[in-house]
């Protein structure tokens, strides 16, 4: 008799994992295919987002071109629109969705709310100077967005100015991390084959190392 309840047990007992298990692999599995349709619909979301910000597009500058007032109200309400049509604005990163709102607020917001703060001075900016900050700050929210669908590519802007590091900073993104840095494996064939950058890691370390006076 004992031995029969231990068998019934012993065999309630498999029964329960495989359920478990089995539920955990249905669970999972749903929870992969709702990912893989958001995938499918942001990548489609932001094709669009990527499409109308063409006249923002970096080759207009070294032509002499910029982006004028009347432009960049007409992409403001575009992007505006964009952001509300069919949720495309629920298919945004949380960081990708910080540096959207910033880079879309300093399209049309008065020079001493331009965000950040180090374009706040005593000299007015000019429709110029405006049009090209707001060209660089939405090339970097498309850099963004190609992390955000894994097409790391390199930034057009390749090195960054300072007034890009603090809009990143501001945003939240973290600039030792792709894409604006390179990925960690590029950094360490870097670090082996340049010998002046270990130089300068070097120096800096023993700056750090320096006992410092009051």
């Amino acid at each position: 008799m004992d031995a029969a309840n231990a068998a019934v047990t012993i065999l309630a007992s498999v029964i329960g994992l495989a359920l478990t298990g089995a539920g955990l692999y249905f669970a999972y599995n749903h929870r992969r295919q709702v990912q893989l349709q958001i995938t499918d619909h942001r990548l489609s979301a932001y094709a669009g987002l990527w499409s109308l910000m063409r006249p923002a597009a970096p080759m207009k500058t070294p032509d002499g071109g910029s982006l004028s007032a009347d432009e960049r109200r007409h992409l403001f309400d575009e992007m505006t629109n964009w952001y509300f049509h069919e949720g495309h604005g629920m298919l945004l990163e949380s960081l990708t969705r910080e540096i959207y709102l910033k880079a879309k607020h300093n399209l049309l917001c008065p020079d001493d709310q331009l965000e950040p703060r180090v374009f706040h001075g005593a000299k007015k900016l000019s429709d110029r100077e405006r049009g090209d900050l707001s060209i660089r700050q939405l090339s970097l929210l498309r850099s963004q967005m190609k992390k955000d669908i894994e097409v790391y590519g390199i930034p057009f802007h390749k090195n960054l100015s300072h007034p890009d590091k603090e809009f990143l900073k501001l945003c939240g993104a973290n600039l030792d991390r792709p894409p604006w840095a390179p990925p960690w494996h590029q950094r360490a064939i870097k670090w082996v084959t340049d010998p002046e950058q270990r130089k300068n890691a070097d120096r800096k370390e023993n700056e750090g190392d320096q006992p410092t006076t009051s």
